[in-house]
């Protein structure tokens, strides 16, 4: 080596040693005084259980797989799409509204298995997304049911895969997305991940990134949630066309956050919940198979909102939602616990079963008289005492808090 090359490659050593030095120095000062930028979404950096992916940004790894599409040979098919209220994170499997609501179905009589496409953290944009992606093209589904919570219309705006062009929906690359980028610049970075989250440089490396990305992919927030709202009802309408096409029932299931049962909500979070709230159901309109998960007194949850809860919501709220034990969410902003769980799952089944019924009782079904199976190795007669058995158990068990499905409007 001569005498120049190593002299340049000193210096460079110098140059790098220099500024590693450097880096541990503001890292260190920086840690000393506190500080440590939020990550919107940081959990998604964390978490084994999520991966990248060109159409939805990120996905549940086990979406990925084959086997979460195995159904049981000769059943019909429910899927669920939605986000942390349709996935229940917090939830084991078993006691989740999707399986909770396949076991009530089948208790009634029907042949039924469910796939829960549900994707925490995500907008319908992406639940539409994932839906034609990746359970169409493997399952023929004979019911869909969509949940739809206060968030999504922020998160339709946070989470875009498609834009509105004429008024009709254009899909855009997930990995143009930037929580895609950020995921990759995280990826690219030195050390484990948990060692990159502690660190301040690290951290403020990653905000600087995620702030000039995300401002270039969402644009001027202002009038978002109109558009996001438009989206919301485009999606419907897209979802509906394929229904027809592909032959299955819909069903729209709206959820009112905790924060319409407490009256001890944050001021500034009631304030969008309530306008979000709003936009929400006027994009979903007046549907003849909308579900309204309220389970706060007879009717629907007040106008106002927040702040005008009775003592008997707040009591419900107590027993439905989560506790910060278990969600670190804000009061108000907290998901259902098991028992949240399973007063969704009646309510969705019940709702089910009586069209079912209607069904039945259309085409003559009496109890004494059995016809030709309308499920799968059950005779209507069997199906519909069963059918008005859970009926009557779900309308006991709700004690008022649900209405009942057959008299949704």
């Amino acid at each position: 080596m001569t005498r120049s090359l190593l002299r340049v490659v000193t210096n460079a050593l110098l140059v790098v040693c220099s500024l590693i030095v450097a880096l541990i120095a503001i890292d260190q000062a920086l840690r000393a005084i506190g500080y440590s930028p939020h990550l919107t979404s940081e959990w998604l950096l964390r978490s084994p259980a999520r991966v990248l992916d060109d159409e939805v940004v990120v996905i549940r790894s086990n979406l990925l797989d084959a086997d979460h599409y195995r159904v049981t040979p000769g059943s019909e098919i429910i899927v669920t799409l939605g986000d942390s209220f349709t996935e229940a994170p917090y939830v084991q499997r078993r006691f989740q509204y999707p399986e909770a609501m396949v076991s009530r179905l089948q208790d009634a009589g029907l042949a039924v298995d469910v796939v829960n496409m549900g994707l925490s953290d995500s907008g319908p944009d992406q639940h539409l997304r994932v839906f034609e992606s990746r359970v169409l093209p493997q399952l023929r589904p004979s019911i869909v049911v969509w949940t739809l919570y206060v968030n999504d219309i922020g998160d339709n705006q946070r989470w875009a895969v498609y834009d509105v062009e004429n008024d009709t929906l254009v899909p855009l690359n997930g990995d143009e997305h930037w929580i895609a980028k950020r995921g990759r610049l995280f990826k690219s970075l030195p050390f484990g991940g948990s060692v990159k989250l502690r660190s301040p440089v690290m951290r403020l490396i990653l905000k600087a990134a995620e702030t000039v990305w995300r401002e270039d992919h969402e644009g001027d927030p202002t009038g978002g949630t109109l558009r996001t709202a438009r989206k919301i009802e485009l999606a419907i309408a897209r979802l509906e066309q394929l229904a027809e096409q592909h032959g299955f029932e819909t069903y729209y299931v709206l959820i009112p956050p905790q924060a319409f049962y407490v009256a001890s909500s944050d001021r500034n979070m009631c304030d969008w919940m309530v306008r979000d709230y709003a936009a929400l159901r006027r994009a979903i309109g007046r549907r003849p198979d909308l579900i309204d998960a309220w389970f706060g007194g007879s009717g629907l949850p007040p106008v106002d909102g927040c702040g005008s809860a009775d003592s008997r919501s707040e009591a419900v709220a107590d027993d439905i939602f989560f506790d910060d034990a278990v969600d670190r969410n804000a009061l108000g902003d907290r998901h259902f616990n098991e028992s949240g769980n399973r007063l969704l799952a009646d309510l969705v089944a019940a709702r089910i079963l009586a069209d079912r019924r209607d069904a039945l009782l259309s085409r003559g079904c009496q109890e004494d008289e059995p016809r030709s199976a309308v499920t799968p190795g059950v005779d209507d007669g069997k199906a519909c005492g069963r059918v008005e058995g859970l009926l009557g158990r779900h309308l006991e068990r709700s004690d008022g808090a649900g209405r009942d499905p057959a008299a949704m409007p």
